[in-house]
């Protein structure tokens, strides 16, 4: 609580010096959502993680790669609150910066991410386009199959596939 009080001093002292624009500002909000994550306040994280975003958007563009990990960060919140169209919107969005910077790597993790969200609502054709996207990005960014990432995404399509064989998943 009294870094969260500290943060919250620090962030006032810079509007009033720096304004909403910096970037020292955006690694403020950061710190809080971590604060408010290790308290169990997901509600306030998304608050300092969506500020987070705003200011390095303001400052770096919208298709910096430094927003990559704010929308994944984001979109893990929504997952936990069960707020999972929003949850797909943030990874999402996380994918396409990783695309645009050809993170290969980054790209994997968040499709794989964005199958298991919607294998968990039951989108059996949205998961499995995913998971078989994420292995191709994996085999692109040259991930060993013993990447959790990779175990995990042979893993759902082995387990799709036997599905098919057996008419359920």
């Amino acid at each position: 609580q009294e870094a969260l009080a500290a943060y919250k001093l620090a962030l006032e002292f810079l509007s009033k010096c720096a304004g909403d624009t910096d970037l020292m500002g955006a690694t403020l909000h950061q710190k809080m959502s971590e604060v408010y994550m290790d308290m169990g306040h997901v509600d306030d994280a998304i608050s300092s993680i969506e500020s987070l975003i705003e200011a390095k958007t303001e400052v770096l563009g919208g298709e910096s790669k430094e927003l990559a990990l704010p929308f994944k960060e984001l979109g893990d919140c929504y997952e936990m609150t069960n707020e999972l169209t929003l949850c797909i919107k943030c990874h999402t969005r996380s994918l396409r910066i990783y695309k645009h910077h050809n993170d290969k790597e980054g790209a994997a993790k968040q499709h794989n991410k964005i199958a298991g969200i919607h294998k968990k609502k039951g989108n059996r054709e949205e998961s499995i386009d995913h998971y078989m996207a994420a292995l191709w990005h994996s085999r692109e960014a040259k991930l060993p199959s013993t990447d959790p990432t990779v175990a995990d995404t042979i893993k759902n399509v082995a387990a799709f596939q036997n599905s098919q064989n057996r008419g359920m998943w």
